[in-house]
């Protein structure tokens, strides 16, 4: 799904509650997935000189819980990459491992 935010935007977005910026996406969510019963910001990645932006969720419905993720980069697939290396190397914030 496609959502025209600028990396500013969704910074801002982010800042002032990140799961609120889940909400964006709960109508495509629950249409592939049914309803929503828990969302939790898993962990998050920033390059601003990409600039690059991967928000993950952890999220939870009837099925049990799926990862979804909101990202910004001009490839993707490169956004991808950045951010499991960070995860990888710890350079993610988030609350893996509370």
């Amino acid at each position: 799904m496609r959502v025209d935010l600028s990396f500013g935007e969704l910074i801002e977005l982010w800042k002032r509650d990140p799961t609120r910026l889940f909400e964006i996406l709960r109508p495509l969510v629950e249409e592939m997935l049914g309803p929503v019963k828990r969302v939790v910001e898993h962990a998050t990645y920033f390059n601003p000189n990409g600039p690059v932006i991967v928000i993950e969720y952890m999220v939870e419905v009837e099925e049990g819980k799926v990862g979804i993720k909101i990202l910004h980069g001009d490839d993707p697939v490169k956004a991808l990459v950045e951010y499991y290396e960070a995860e990888r190397t710890n350079f993610c914030s988030g609350t893996k491992g509370r």
